[in-house]
């Protein structure tokens, strides 16, 4: 291969989009751990609205990671059992917690499938770092496709997406961390 300036200059702009890359990835991993910690304490103090304020944050961000059309269904109806967020268009519903028990889990699953009147796609996202290994299986409803070695999503499977996603979806990702966390100056 011979060297030309026009290779110089793709080689040069192949190196800066890896760093914008690595820099807008650290940029998501640094502002959902920033959430997953101040979930955690804020839940020791019995403060449950960064809880509350989590779902909206993950309506966006799995919006943009996954290209869905997630609403929050609690700004339609309050305390909605079972599920949280809602895509009705590709009939996906999301549950949105900070608990990764089995039980949890199971109970989430029986809730949904009484206040759906059609077949969706079940994904539960757990906001911890902490993923259980589950040793009995879960009886998934009918109405409900959930498949609980695909389907339960924590932040280390959102950011093994984040990291095969394009440099597009990175920067809007990290442009919407941004937007919902501050950095200590």
């Amino acid at each position: 291969m011979f060297v030309t300036q026009q290779n110089i200059l793709l080689i040069y702009l192949s190196e800066e989009l890896t760093m914008l890359a690595e820099e807008y990835f650290n940029n998501i991993l640094w502002g959902l751990n920033q959430l997953l910690c101040e979930i955690s304490i804020g839940v020791r103090q019995n403060l449950t609205s960064t809880c509350v304020h989590a779902e909206g944050f993950f309506c966006d961000f799995l919006n943009v990671l996954y290209e869905w059309n997630l609403e929050n269904i609690n700004d339609e109806k309050k305390n909605n059992a079972g599920y949280d967020l809602i895509d009705k268009k590709n009939r996906i519903i999301v549950q949105v917690s900070r608990t990764f028990s089995h039980s949890h889990i199971q109970a989430s699953l029986d809730k949904s499938a009484c206040n759906l009147d059609k077949s969706c796609i079940f994904i539960y996202l757990a906001l911890t770092d902490k993923r259980p290994n589950y040793k009995k299986e879960f009886y998934v409803p009918a109405i409900i496709a959930f498949n609980w070695k695909t389907d339960i999503l924590d932040i280390d499977r959102i950011m093994n997406s984040v990291l095969h996603s394009n440099i597009t979806i990175k920067k809007a990702l990290s442009e919407l961390v941004d937007q919902h966390f501050k950095k200590a100056s």
